[in-house]
């Protein structure tokens, strides 16, 4: 019974030891081949592409969320994910001659990379540390992938026309610091991994994701450019009911201000009231858009509601006045206000001229 338990014992020994070296080959295996690569590499010199053809890097990009949208200052803020492929053939190597290893996984800044960066970031003293995740996945074949999820501040320039049912479209421009159109080709990927990570927003809904790739000849050079369009909607619900429903009743209680008799003395309370109302809206409006010519559709009903109000309450005063002027002295109505407002007027508004009136007011006229 001894001599079964020692043998079991024994076994499992030789079992463990068998693993630990093979861990400890398959990481030295690593370690030399890591080695190989990178002392023929040299990552301050751009690899050379295929003849006839200059270097190309693959590319393509998604965006996870969207943060925040800065409407007065117009910047985006969201994170993306992008996605950089490329080959270099100092890094490829044969998997039979390395214990079958078909891909490794390298740090930053030990292999060469295309250094491309984003132009239109507004946050460049933060650019390095806006990177959430980056590493590098180096297959046999020289292969190179570079995965990232960035955090990017990017300059916008938006349309406010239709606010709050407006559509935008952002461009975030890359370009390959130090390189030209004659020595790198940004070239558009178009892998779905990036698209499918798209996680709600509750004010932005997130239409979808162009590339675009160009050559832009700048300072007479041709520099290689790569854009991806972003485009997103507002969601309407939140504006609607915070903004333009309370405007819209507001204005049709300013209406109700012609239906109050003169005697009470409330039309011109309540029109300045309705008119303090509308003013406020209109400065909360004013503090979210930014300053520019074109002003939004919305903007412009809540000034033409501050006008209609501004001269209801300007014809109520006038009302008021003559009411009660007539209480202390009764004067003749011209013969002109009678003909404009006693009978020609009523007939355009689907009246009958006050004949009465006019009788009265001749009446008058005699007796004097």
């Amino acid at each position: 019974m001894a001599c079964i338990v020692f043998f079991i014992l024994l076994t499992l020994i030789g079992r463990i030891n068998c693993s630990l070296v093979q861990a400890t080959t398959k990481r030295e295996t690593r370690n030399q081949l890591l080695d190989t690569l990178l002392s023929t590499h040299n990552k301050r010199i751009i690899p050379d592409g295929t003849q006839n053809e200059t270097f190309k890097v693959l590319s393509d990009a998604g965006i996870i969320q969207i943060h925040d949208v800065d409407e007065k200052n117009q910047i985006l803020d969201a994170f993306y994910y992008l996605f950089w492929s490329w080959y270099d053939e100092e890094l490829a190597w044969n998997p039979i001659d390395h214990g079958n290893l078909t891909s490794l996984v390298l740090s930053e800044g030990s292999i060469w990379t295309p250094d491309v960066e984003l132009v239109n970031n507004v946050d460049i003293s933060l650019s390095k540390k806006s990177t959430i995740t980056t590493y590098f996945q180096v297959l046999y074949t020289g292969q190179v992938i570079h995965n990232q999820v960035v955090n990017y501040k990017s300059s916008c320039s938006m349309n406010f026309r239709y606010f709050p049912f407006d559509k935008q479209n952002c461009t975030l421009t890359f370009i390959p610091l130090g390189y030209i159109g004659s020595d790198i080709n940004l070239t558009i990927a178009n892998t779905p991994l990036g698209r499918q990570m798209e996680y709600e927003n509750s004010e932005f809904e997130f239409l979808g994701i162009t590339a675009l790739n160009l050559i832009d000849d700048c300072c007479k050079v041709s520099m290689p450019t790569l854009n991806y369009h972003v485009t997103f909607q507002r969601r309407p619900l939140f504006y609607v009911i915070n903004m333009i429903m309370p405007c819209v009743l507001i204005t049709l209680v300013a209406m109700l201000a012609f239906c109050i008799p003169p005697e009470s003395g409330e039309k011109v309370g309540l029109g300045v009231t309705v008119l303090l109302s509308l003013t406020v809206f209109l400065l909360i409006l004013s503090e979210q858009m930014p300053p520019m010519s074109k002003i939004p559709l919305v903007g412009v009903y809540y000034f033409g509601a501050v006008f209609l109000v501004t001269m209801s309450t300007a014809l109520s005063i006038f009302t008021l006045n003559l009411h009660h002027r007539a209480e202390h002295e009764v004067n003749p109505v011209p013969r002109w206000s009678q003909q404009i407002f006693l009978k020609c007027l009523p007939c355009y508004l689907c009246m009958s001229p006050w004949k009465d009136n006019m009788e009265y007011s001749d009446q008058v006229q005699n007796r004097e």
